[in-house]
């Protein structure tokens, strides 16, 4: 199974570029062929288009936005690392919950406006994380500068279930 989101690129919070550093690489994503085992620091956020959204069985999108993936047994992750994973991390158990602050990889593939390949990447979402509507985005790559890109530019993020 597989998740298409439609959205364009801005400009996140900037916390894991400067104080919650994912260590790379992670051994959790070694066993995962075709895809990275290190991030490097920061994440390249996606703001969800309205119209951006996929259709998924029990997957309600449209009313909790990418909160819906948290902890899904529908739409499972590739990995799913401890809270504790990430130095400094702001999202812990004691404030949002048993399993808040816990990182969450799926495969994913980057499609960008007036780029000819896709990027192997993995989204990436912190359970009771914020974010509703953006995406936040890992790669071995910092893709914003080695494609030269600009908030605003339209991309499809294609998500692939932790199982296929």
């Amino acid at each position: 199974m597989n998740l298409d989101f439609l959205g364009k690129v801005r400009n996140g919070a900037g916390l894991f570029s400067k104080e919650n550093l994912i260590p790379s690489p992670i051994k959790e994503l070694s066993t995962i062929k075709g895809w990275p085992n290190e991030v490097v620091n920061g994440t390249f956020n996606i703001q969800i288009e309205s119209f951006g959204w996929p259709s998924a069985t029990n997957l309600d999108f449209k009313a909790l936005g990418v909160r819906c993936l948290d902890r899904s047994i529908v739409f499972r992750p590739a990995a799913y690392l401890d809270h504790s994973y990430v130095p400094n991390n702001t999202i812990r158990p004691d404030s949002h919950g048993e399993h808040g602050g816990d990182l969450q990889f799926w495969r994913a593939k980057l499609t960008i406006q007036g780029v000819e390949e896709s990027i192997p990447c993995y989204m990436l979402r912190r359970v009771s994380s914020g974010y509703i509507d953006t995406i936040e985005v890992v790669s071995h790559i910092h893709i914003r500068t080695t494609y030269k890109i600009r908030n605003g530019q339209h991309v499809k993020l294609t998500v692939f279930a932790g199982g296929s």
